[in-house]
């Protein structure tokens, strides 16, 4: 385990909550990265199982372990995360979700190559709890160019949040908020964007994920679009910058 602080590029920010089901198969996606200047900051939200056990067992030095003295949800973890973050850049990571061995290099090359990026996604690929790639998500395919983005936000989130980096900087300006359980991604994004802040795609899949069983154990369960308690002052902002 890592306890130095130190130049870092990367951050790999995994928050979970009785994971033990999927865990090592998503640790093990990312440090089998090719891209190797990162850390890997795994928080363990209160968790019950044998997550803990499984987390130990790992000896690369690339893993920070935090926990949190009970469990106090997504929100505030997430948030805890990106305040501990030592590096340069944030990639968000959920425990039941396997990153593809580049994904780390090409969204750091996309960041690197573009100040103007705060956020860089990628495209997603679904999969079920056996990993069987199931399909992959139609509104994340369509919409790519910033400004289909950006109009697309107004509807529904096109944002696959385990699936993106993002500049900490940026993020430690926003963080999430804890008034929008279970959107707090839409939120963030929607805010930064009425803000001025670009998000972009990288047009290839660099993810596997599980739309369904993120956090599904911990105090706040998976929220579909059809609950939008979005910031309406982010929302008429951004309505009017497309304009």
């Amino acid at each position: 385990m890592n306890d130095s602080a130190h130049n870092i590029k990367v951050t790999v920010l995994l928050p979970f909550y009785n994971a033990a089901e999927f865990l090592r198969e998503a640790i093990d996606s990312i440090l089998s990265q090719t891209f190797s200047d990162f850390e890997l900051l795994i928080i363990n939200d209160g968790s019950t199982d044998s997550s803990a056990q499984i987390i130990a067992s790992f000896a690369d030095k690339r893993i920070r372990v935090l926990n949190n003295e009970r469990n106090i949800g997504i929100i505030a973890t997430l948030n805890r995360g990106i305040e501990e973050a030592r590096g340069e850049y944030i990639a968000r990571m959920d425990a039941d979700d396997i990153s593809f061995p580049e994904r780390l290099s090409k969204q750091v090359q996309a960041l690197d190559s573009d100040p103007h990026i705060s956020v860089i996604s990628c495209f997603v690929d679904f999969i079920n709890v056996d990993g069987r790639v199931t399909g992959v998500w139609n509104t994340d395919r369509t919409t790519v160019s910033e400004k289909e983005i950006r109009t697309m936000m107004m509807r529904t989130n096109c944002i696959a949040h385990p699936g993106v980096m993002m500049r900490r900087e940026i993020a430690l300006k926003f963080l999430y908020n804890s008034q929008q359980k279970g959107t707090e991604d839409w939120d963030l994004w929607m805010r930064m964007l009425a803000s001025g802040f670009k998000i972009a795609k990288y047009k290839t899949s660099v993810f596997f994920f599980d739309p369904v069983l993120n956090y599904i154990n911990g105090n706040e369960p998976y929220t579909t679009d059809t609950d939008i308690p979005i910031t309406l002052e982010a929302r008429d902002r951004l309505d009017k910058l497309i304009l």
